[in-house]
């Protein structure tokens, strides 16, 4: 025996969270083609379909392609239902996994020789992201945020941090502009920060040159 050890693993469902919304389905030939708005820089990690329980026995490719037309992410939706010696087997993936803050996206599903699906809804999802705090009694707070020059702060509460199975939930509201903000200083070097000005000296010390040396010219022909 070379080694051994102990390993205490615990696994639980992913929690997702809707982003954005789809339209209805269109179709183009034999692909199926569903356009999505997702809003900026929100991470995207899975695109979820609803297909009409009585369709059933269907395999079909999913390509996701972003606003350049690119694809991001492929995968594939089935559902299978089978009667074994009077047993109903039933597996259905309905779901492509994905990555990235692409914005609007656009999902092709390919049908090839069979019918399109009977698809009632798509859904992009992210991943259910927390972030815990103590109210210290309060029922009002704020979140700032939009600085990206700002480094991650380091709390004390998050040393000592112990989840709690049920936490309460907080409801953000739609993010407004603070009317208090003024913006940092233009921290550029001068040069950037006076483009114009640069170019315009640049200009008259060439001019200047340019005289001096007419003016030596015509001393140097002079008889």
């Amino acid at each position: 025996m070379k080694g051994a050890f102990i390993s205490n693993l615990r696994e639980q469902q992913a929690s997702w969270t809707k982003v954005g919304s789809c339209g209805a389905p269109q179709q183009k030939g034999r692909l199926t083609v569903i356009s999505c708005h997702v809003p900026p820089r929100v991470p995207l990690n899975r695109v979820s379909f609803q297909i009409d329980p009585n369709q059933v026995n269907f395999r079909r490719t999913v390509t996701l392609k972003d606003e350049q037309d690119a694809q991001i992410s492929s995968g594939e939706i089935t559902r299978v239902r089978v009667s074994r010696a009077g047993t109903l087997v039933i597996n259905e993936e309905l779901a492509v996994d994905t990555s990235g803050n692409h914005g609007n996206l656009t999902i092709d599903v390919d049908n090839g020789d069979n019918p399109p699906l009977a698809i009632t809804a798509v859904q992009p999802l992210t991943v259910e992201r927390r972030v815990y705090f103590d109210p210290q009694g309060k029922t009002t707070l704020k979140l700032y945020y939009g600085d990206d020059k700002l480094s991650a702060p380091v709390y004390d509460y998050a040393r000592f941090f112990h989840r709690d199975d049920s936490p309460a939930p907080a409801q953000l509201d739609p993010g407004t502009h603070n009317p208090q903000y003024t913006a940092r200083p233009d921290q550029r070097p001068w040069s950037e920060r006076h483009t114009v000005m640069l170019w315009t000296a640049m200009l008259i010390a060439v001019l200047a040159l340019a005289i001096l040396a007419l003016r030596g010219l015509r001393t140097q022909n002079t008889p």
